[in-house]
């Protein structure tokens, strides 16, 4: 049978299910296929799987009714169909939130779902750095009177269990517990539109900071200057190089970790970065 909860792809969903029937029928073939779709080309299934074509609509509905799935494997590969073509960013985050539900529902949580959960959730990586302070305690109630801005104690629970997932966290009591570096692997399909969302929540954290917090508990520089686009590469590199040489400075610091902060270094156009035409 197709294990449809093992894949973020309908692709390989699909490549997955043509080898299962091949496998049950000898004479099931390419051209059957295309022909349960409805299509003229004998290699339609192929394109799909190879990424050449896409589904439309009607043929995605097709694609279930063929497949015969219902209930969860239904509205999973639906999710699945929005992830790889909605435009949406925020469609596609909600697909990936619910692909990432069925499969826990199912018995088939990942390194791959839960990395995704991970990113996607600016406390996640908040909590797995203040486990490294002494007085840090693996209770959600504790969590929640510590963590800036506050969150829910549901979510506090939902952070330790993701870190557990990913063995960020090992627990035996909330004072017992061990923090490494943990098992971390994003899924290509969804890696782009993971750290766009953690960026957008951490960005959106340095903002309500500057209300939210004293000036002497706070840094903000920011500069305005006009360019040479060509010069991009060249501060991609440099602000590449001052977070490595923070990190080092953070993590060779051998005195007790008592702070969890979050560090940003960018810069942004305020103008169009196209070729302008000379008149």
């Amino acid at each position: 049978m197709v294990q449809i909860y093992q894949h973020l792809s309908y692709r390989t969903v699909l490549a997955d299910w043509f080898q299962y029937k091949k496998s049950t029928n000898s004479r099931f073939s390419y051209r059957m296929v295309s022909r349960l779709f409805r299509s003229k080309s004998p290699s339609f299934l192929k394109d799909v799987i190879k990424g050449s074509k896409n589904l439309n609509e009607e043929q995605q509905q097709r694609c279930i009714d063929i497949m015969e799935l219902k209930g969860d494997e239904e509205e999973y590969l639906k999710q699945l169909f929005l992830l790889e073509h909605s435009t949406s960013d925020e469609v596609r985050h909600r697909a990936m939130e619910k692909i990432s539900a069925i499969r826990r529902i199912n018995g088939t949580v990942t390194i791959e779902g839960e990395s995704y959960r991970y990113l996607t959730r600016w406390y996640c990586p908040a909590i797995r750095e203040m486990s490294l302070q002494p007085n840090f305690r693996c209770d959600p109630d504790w969590i929640v009177s510590q963590i800036r801005p506050i969150i829910t104690r549901e979510e506090a629970v939902e952070a330790l269990q993701i870190l557990q997932d990913l063995k960020m966290l090992t627990i035996e009591s909330p004072t017992t517990f061990a923090t490494s570096e943990g098992s971390f692997s994003t899924p290509m399909q969804v890696q782009g539109l993971a750290v766009h969302n953690y960026h957008e929540q951490m960005l959106h954290l340095a903002h309500k900071s500057v209300t939210s917090f004293r000036e002497k508990d706070r840094h903000l520089l920011g500069c305005t200057v006009s360019i040479n686009k060509e010069l991009i590469p060249a501060l991609k590199k440099e602000l590449n190089g001052m977070i490595a040489r923070i990190l080092d400075v953070c993590e060779g610091d051998e005195k007790p970790k008592d702070h969890t902060i979050q560090v940003g270094l960018h810069f942004f156009p305020l103008c169009t970065i196209d070729e302008q035409k000379k008149e």
